[in-house]
């Protein structure tokens, strides 16, 4: 490495840095074109939402061969066009469009990796790691808190009026209560908040589980 000028400006000899032998460009869209929520070092999606992934070599220095960019994505990422390589500039990019799949029982985000690659003729890829955040939809998150506390409650509630009276009528009761479908909405939303902000914590502390996890 040799400086010039400055302490502040700094050139590069050969062999190439990393500066060089790494893509000029990484971008990752939503359908609309909009980059999507990146928080903690993770790119945020949603079950079911698309996601696109491009990367885009260096253009190459003359009397070099153009570097190839590659994408590998996790299972959990589902491959809906794509990797394939198309034009950009001079050089030839590779993009994929990726549909987020959530396959956990639990209602909590979970760690999808992309790795993108630039390899040139000879020499190892320079290789760069995309962390995905894929959320359950909101209302995979609802329909399972609510189920668990319809059953815990219901059960609780039938079990208990079965005691006094027939089967049938604990039921008939129990459907007509409206403070009690009141209250188990209630309870059902405020865990539904709950289950969200322990997948915040989650995500903020890094111990979200990938596949085969």
């Amino acid at each position: 490495m040799a400086t010039t000028g400055s302490a502040q400006s700094v050139t590069f000899n050969e062999p190439p840095s990393l500066s060089r032998r790494g893509p000029a460009k990484v971008e990752i869209t939503d359908p609309s074109g909009r980059s999507p929520r990146m928080v903690r070092g993770f790119v945020h999606v949603r079950a079911g939402r698309k996601i696109r992934i491009k990367i885009v070599p260096q253009t190459p220095t003359p009397g070099c061969q153009p570097a190839k960019a590659e994408i590998k994505a996790a299972p959990s990422l589902r491959p809906e066009d794509g990797p394939r390589q198309i034009k950009e500039g001079l050089v030839e990019a590779c993009q994929a469009d990726y549909v987020a799949r959530f396959t956990s029982s639990w209602p909590l985000p979970r760690r999808a990796e992309v790795c993108a690659s630039v390899s040139e003729e000879g020499k190892e890829p320079c290789k760069i790691l995309i962390v995905i955040a894929i959320w359950p939809s909101l209302l995979a998150v609802l329909m399972w808190v609510m189920t668990s506390v319809i059953v815990v409650m219901f059960s609780a509630r039938f079990l208990d009026q079965v005691r006094t009276v027939a089967p049938v009528e604990a039921l008939r009761q129990i459907a007509s209560n409206l403070s009690f479908i009141y209250e188990a909405a209630a309870i059902g939303f405020g865990l539904t908040l709950l289950v969200h902000l322990v997948g915040v914590l989650a995500v903020w502390l890094g111990i979200m589980a990938g596949d085969g996890e």
